[in-house]
């Protein structure tokens, strides 16, 4: 089995409802996919990615491994980055961001559980240092 985590927020309720799918099995989440976990909690002013700890408990129970696993898994780059042919650098203050033509830095953390598809820090509100999946890129050029 596979699994997978959608959230949705309520603002008027001022909460989010976050979901634990199995995406091997049909269902009624929204993405067409069974629920097997479900929780609402109020809407957090911390990081915006951080999951609350009980979802994380059981998302790494279901998928039977924990948070980070030793070593990196071999990742291939998505199709944005295979056809992107300028612009594109290992260049963020993360080694695990590959910036593809100044729209997207994608995320290649493939030993961090919950790795984004893409990286939604920033070098000012949401630091990369504060991702708890950074690891400092020993080739970032300094800017002066």
């Amino acid at each position: 089995m596979s699994y997978g985590i959608t959230y949705s927020y309520n603002m008027k309720d001022k909460t989010v409802e976050y979901n634990i799918i199995d995406t091997s099995k049909k269902g009624r989440s929204s993405l067409g996919y069974a629920i097997v976990w479900t929780k609402i909690y109020p809407i957090s002013s911390d990081i915006e990615d951080e999951f609350p700890l009980e979802l994380r408990q059981k998302y790494e129970e279901l998928c039977e491994r924990p948070e980070f696993l030793d070593e990196l898994q071999p990742e291939e780059l998505n199709i944005v980055e295979l056809i992107a042919d300028e612009d594109c650098a290992w260049d963020q203050p993360c080694k695990f961001g590959h910036r593809v033509e100044q729209h997207a830095v994608y995320c290649h953390a493939s030993h961090w559980l919950y790795a984004p598809r893409k990286c939604r820090r920033n070098r000012t509100n949401y630091k990369h240092e504060d991702c708890r999946g950074f690891k400092s890129n020993p080739n970032q050029e300094e800017t002066i």
